[in-house]
């Protein structure tokens, strides 16, 4: 089983550097939050929809039925995406919506389209328009690489460096 290495999964043509999993550090998965507000973010890059289901499971959390937004049905090897749903029990909401770090266009990738992106939002925040009217829900729990709850330069600086160790392995 091979996966991508660190970070964010996001937009465009990244740049893939594999190790196997079993020399992975599987730490990265207590990150994962869920809120009350119906979505599962902080997934890092390469993390696959079977290790969310199993980390879930960990938490006494149930997630059936993944599917990207066209309605495709997701399996358990493909690595997760932003603008996946599911749904999850037990919990108030029981669809929730993905939002992968970096992965701003929910393509399962981050890459240099997805810092275009964050940047034309910051541009318009300039002009007087919200992040939170520039990006969807999930998008800008995606565009929030830092974890701040603003899309800013810093958010930038943040998918640059996951693109960066992507690159270097």
């Amino acid at each position: 089983m091979k996966r991508i290495l660190s970070g964010i999964a996001a937009v465009g043509l990244a740049v893939s550097c594999c190790l196997s999993a079993s020399a992975i550090d599987q730490s990265y998965l207590d990150q994962i939050t869920v809120d009350a507000m119906g979505k599962i973010y902080k997934i890092e890059v390469g993390t696959t929809v079977g290790e969310i289901k199993e980390e879930m499971a960990s938490r006494g959390l149930t997630i059936s039925s993944v599917i990207t937004r066209d309605g495709i049905l997701v399996s358990d090897a493909q690595e997760a995406g932003t603008y996946f749903s599911s749904y999850i029990y037990p919990t108030k909401v029981s669809r929730v919506y993905w939002a992968v770090t970096g992965d701003v266009d929910g393509n399962c990738e981050v890459n240099i389209s997805d810092v275009q992106e964050v940047s034309r939002c910051i541009a318009a925040q300039n002009t007087g328009v919200s992040a939170g009217a520039y990006f969807d829900y999930p998008g800008f729990y995606a565009a929030d690489a830092n974890y701040d709850g603003k899309i800013d330069i810093m958010d930038v600086m943040e998918i640059s460096r996951i693109i960066a160790r992507h690159q270097n392995g």
